[in-house]
């Protein structure tokens, strides 16, 4: 099936399916696989996704307001400039894996146990948001904005250009890496020279 429609839909794949610019209302979507769609600017009005996956669409500036996720997962999709904050959120729980998600915002969001595998996330908004347990291995936060965020369990320590305040950032069993350590220290005015020879400086 290739035409994304409104209504309720099970068990369906919509496969090269494209509709850059339209707009679907209180659709519902249980099961369902997207493959190679092309939903630019689209919008998802009210609508419900549950167990459903995207693979390799172009998602970028989707609308998703009201919208609902529950087990979707996005892998290798493009959905840049994504306003995230205006979907449904007591039931938001939505994975990536190898995403561009570049310039979203999820500002303000509980992303408890999120996992953002292998993704650009540069200038993604990310401030005030519960990342409580959440994974970023191996993704890509350069210009992420943590501000005030609970990194708590929070696994960083494949990610590549993250930084935190641990004046504002609440943090514990937080996992980085070497280099963020030592920049970390650095902001709090702290020199480890031991630290410094493990990283070769």
């Amino acid at each position: 099936m290739n035409a994304v429609t409104d209504g309720d839909h099970a068990n369906v794949t919509f496969t090269g399916a494209e509709h850059p610019g339209a707009r679907f209302a209180r659709g519902s979507y249980e099961q369902c696989r997207f493959e190679s769609c092309v939903l630019t600017r689209a919008t998802f009005a009210s609508a419900r996704f549950t167990d459903c996956t995207f693979v390799g669409c172009e998602l970028s500036m989707l609308g998703v307001t009201g919208t609902s996720f529950t087990n979707v997962k996005f892998v290798t999709c493009r959905a840049m400039a994504v306003n995230w904050t205006t979907a449904h959120e007591p039931t938001f729980a939505a994975s990536f894996d190898q995403c561009k998600l570049d310039d979203g915002v999820f500002s303000g969001m509980r992303l408890k146990g999120v996992s953002m595998v292998d993704c650009s996330l540069q200038s993604v908004d990310f401030s005030r948001c519960d990342l409580t347990s959440a994974q970023f291995s191996n993704s890509d936060l350069a210009s992420a904005n943590l501000s005030h965020a609970n990194l708590k369990g929070a696994d960083f320590s494949e990610a590549r250009h993250f930084a935190f305040d641990p004046r504002t950032n609440k943090a514990g069993k937080t996992l980085i890496n070497l280099a963020t350590a030592a920049q970390t220290l650095a902001a709090l005015g702290l020199v480890v020279p031991d630290l410094d020879q493990l990283m070769g400086r």
